[in-house]
């Protein structure tokens, strides 16, 4: 099932809006500057899907949507890459990875004929913790060896936004189930880590730093429904989205921590888009569900439908809800760095790391923080605001 909790960037504004100035930290740079960069999909309409932070002197190798109907309950991803200065450090995003497992059907057919096997889109995988799924992602790849796991950390800011988010989540996905005419909906639970490693590519030795939220919707099983399971048994369809991580050659990372905090942090899902995705999602389940369409080919041409349909609908209708998690993304520069929020020209809230007294934005969205007091040309003051989770 396609994940809605995605990171998203439309945020609350918040109603109160002050400046705090403080003493500069000695080890702060003179100044901190990012623009924006829109990621938008043309399969719906040229929709803005993600808007990320490239820092200063960073730039974007790729940023891009990548639409697959035969992946039809996961069929858009958006994923990007930045280099930083001298190519010396990599920005890496993915919109999502989707899994499931029926431990009943496994039982049935065979762990090892099931697992890792694609079905609509999802891989059979048994749920993994998130420093267990990293592992596992590394190791579907020759490119890296010599893997070492050097920290698992649940940042207690982002454990203590998803226990507050949760329960939202859990009514929206109950909605979710009953639209699509499934009523075998369990609960939605949720774990996640920065995972820290080291490993070795091209005779150089690496080190990186990933970021994750695991959501795991748990279902009665089908085949309890049809007297071949226990009553109790589960199936369990569990998703990480978005994956970001940066990575450079080992001693590198610490380096550029805070611009590496600023990409965490305020490169965000767009919920409009996620929602419009989640909708074409939900319809073409419905029709499979309703044996309307069952064949591949009419899937692909379901989802074709539908993008029709959802261009030509109304925004509001897509913009009404927000997602419940829309603030835990902004919590990765707190895991990261001090970090303070700053409010800029349009009510929308960032995640700065600390150490500067003045911000400034230009037209363009780009922003720029110091000390000095001096507005670059072309740029406006924002104010510090406060945050509360």
């Amino acid at each position: 099932m396609r994940s809605f909790f995605c990171f998203v960037a439309a945020l609350l504004a918040l109603s109160v809006s002050v400046s705090l100035v403080g003493a500069a930290k000695p080890d702060v740079p003179a100044s901190l500057a990012f623009s924006l960069h829109e990621i938008r999909d043309p399969q719906l309409n040229n929709e803005l899907a993600m808007t990320l932070a490239i820092p200063d002197k960073w730039k974007v190798k790729t940023a891009e949507v990548q639409w697959n109907p035969n992946l039809y309950q996961s069929p858009a991803a958006v994923n990007f890459m930045l280099n930083g200065p001298a190519d010396e450090v990599t920005a890496l995003g993915y919109s999502q990875f989707s899994f499931k497992w029926d431990e009943s059907l496994a039982r049935m057919l065979g762990h090892q004929q099931v697992e890792n096997k694609i079905d609509g889109g999802q891989v059979v995988l048994k749920p993994l913790k998130p420093d267990e799924f990293v592992l596992w992602m590394l190791q579907r790849t020759n490119e890296v060896s010599n893997i070492k796991v050097q920290k698992v950390e649940k940042p207690k800011v982002i454990v203590d936004a998803i226990k507050k988010a949760e329960p939202e989540a859990n009514k929206q996905l109950q909605d979710l189930m009953r639209q699509t005419g499934l009523n075998s909906f369990k609960k939605v639970a949720f774990d996640t880590a920065l995972v820290e490693f080291t490993c070795s590519k091209d005779g150089k030795r690496y080190e990186q730093q990933i970021c994750l939220i695991i959501r795991y919707l748990h279902m009665k099983s089908p085949m309890a429904a049809i007297n071949m399971a226990p009553a109790n048994e589960e199936c369990v369809y569990w998703t990480v989205a978005p994956v970001i991580s940066a990575y450079a050659l080992e001693g590198k990372l610490k380096k550029y921590e805070r611009e590496t905090a600023l990409i965490f942090g305020n490169s965000v899902l767009n919920p409009v888009w996620s929602n419009k995705v989640e909708y074409l999602v939900t319809q073409t389940n419905i029709a499979i569900n309703q044996k309307q369409i069952q064949s591949q080919a009419e899937i692909s041409r379901k989802i074709n439908e539908t993008s029709a349909y959802v261009n030509k609908t109304r925004q509001e209708t897509f913009a009404k809800r927000q997602d419940s998690m829309s603030k835990v993304s902004q919590g990765w520069t707190d895991v990261i760095t001090d970090t303070d929020r700053w409010k800029d020209n349009s009510g929308k809230i960032h995640a700065v790391p600390s150490g500067y007294n003045y911000g400034y934005q230009n037209s363009s969205g780009g922003m720029i923080f110091n000390n000095s007091g001096t507005a670059p040309p072309g740029y406006t003051p924002i104010n510090k605001t406060p945050w509360a989770w």
